[in-house]
């Protein structure tokens, strides 16, 4: 009984505190590797925004992996900002991109059981997407300072408005955020 009124209180503060900090954010168009336009800002499903450098790919993919649980859900998006701003990405654009492609390739049929899992039968890969930031745009847009060894999230609630941001992002703790925020959408 404790316990469970320990982690309603904690669940609680949570959502009020993502309740609390939603800020609005301007609508930024950005393509992704496939060429796919996504609107950045604007109301849809929760969309959370992994950032990704040369030195924090392993903790990226780990964060990916934290939010399995989310895949396949009509409100739950997620896309990895790749910040190639101070690397040497903009002299082979073309390959870059293409192995991003490659790499998105695979990440949808690593999620296709969370998608099954949710009910979801649709191809994953429409659905993913990674962004290569070649001239720090989106970064930017997103207020994440140049800092490669950070793994930044932001999440942006249905309103398309921040709920949340972490600077040095822990996947269990943006698991848990994501939850509370499709939680309280459910219950609305």
């Amino acid at each position: 009984m404790h316990r469970t009124l320990l982690s309603l209180a904690l669940a609680l503060t949570c959502l009020s505190t993502l309740t609390a900090a939603s800020t609005p954010l301007t609508p930024l168009n950005i393509r992704d590797a496939d060429e796919k336009v996504w609107t950045i800002g604007a109301p849809g499903p929760v969309l959370v925004l992994i950032s990704s450098t040369p030195s924090t790919q392993k903790l990226t993919r780990e964060m990916g992996a934290a939010l399995d649980e989310f895949q396949g859900k009509p409100n739950f998006r997620a896309l990895v900002v790749v910040d190639l701003r101070s690397s040497l990405a903009h002299v082979a654009k073309g390959y870059t991109v293409r192995r991003m492609r490659k790499d998105l390739d695979q990440e949808a049929e690593r999620i296709r059981p969370a998608y099954l899992k949710n009910g979801n039968t649709s191809d994953p890969r429409p659905e993913i997407g990674a962004v290569a930031d070649f001239d720090g745009i989106l970064c930017q847009h997103l207020s994440w300072s140049h800092e490669p060894s950070k793994l930044r999230v932001t999440i942006l609630d249905s309103t398309g408005s921040i709920a949340a941001h972490f600077d040095r992002a822990e996947p269990t703790k943006v698991r848990d955020a994501v939850a509370s925020l499709l939680s309280a959408q459910k219950k609305r």
